[in-house]
């Protein structure tokens, strides 16, 4: 068991990890993007999916067409392999942070409920400021990669609670 200083000084470098994570995935999925005008347009009166610009409601719709650019020698294998594995990779850490900040993401369905949440939230302001698209396939990879994160990482996170950090989960 870690002394009271340095459980403190442990509890502040975890906070300050999960922020500079936080910085790094905002960066990453809206400010990265900032060389396109931020456009808050109006999608009132837009109900029909095909009349928005930059929106996929088919689930493994972009997966599929990913996957299939996967094989040695199409020019656009890398870009695909990218898009794919950074969408699973971005979220992957979240498995691990959000169970150990909130005691109710513990439990697997409120875990997913909520990445669920944060996940929509993303790809919806991404649509609204026109700094993404609004893709269900990048919501089914996230929550894989988030999914994923929680299951390699609730051993450790419990075990890094109960050893280093008790109190740390609010």
């Amino acid at each position: 068991m870690l002394s009271h200083k340095k459980l403190r000084t442990a509890q502040r470098c975890f906070y300050l990890s999960f922020v500079v994570y936080l910085a790094v995935v905002g960066y990453l999925l809206f400010f990265s993007r900032m060389d396109t005008p931020i456009c808050l347009w109006n999608i009132v009166g837009r109900l029909d999916p095909d009349d928005i610009p930059g929106m996929n409601l088919v689930p493994f719709g972009t997966i599929s067409c990913y996957l299939a650019c996967l094989f040695p020698g199409n020019a656009y294998a890398q870009i695909a392999l990218w898009n794919l594995s950074g969408n699973i990779l971005i979220f992957l850490p979240m498995g691990f942070y959000l169970p150990l900040l909130n005691k109710n993401c513990q439990k697997p369905g409120n875990f997913a409920l909520r990445m669920f949440s944060i996940s929509f939230s993303v790809e919806f302001i991404q649509l609204l400021t026109g700094l993404g698209s609004f893709d269900v396939d990048d919501m089914i990879l996230n929550m894989a990669g988030a999914l994923l994160g929680y299951s390699l990482c609730g051993d450790v996170a419990a075990a890094f609670q109960n050893l280093f950090a008790p109190g740390l989960v609010s």
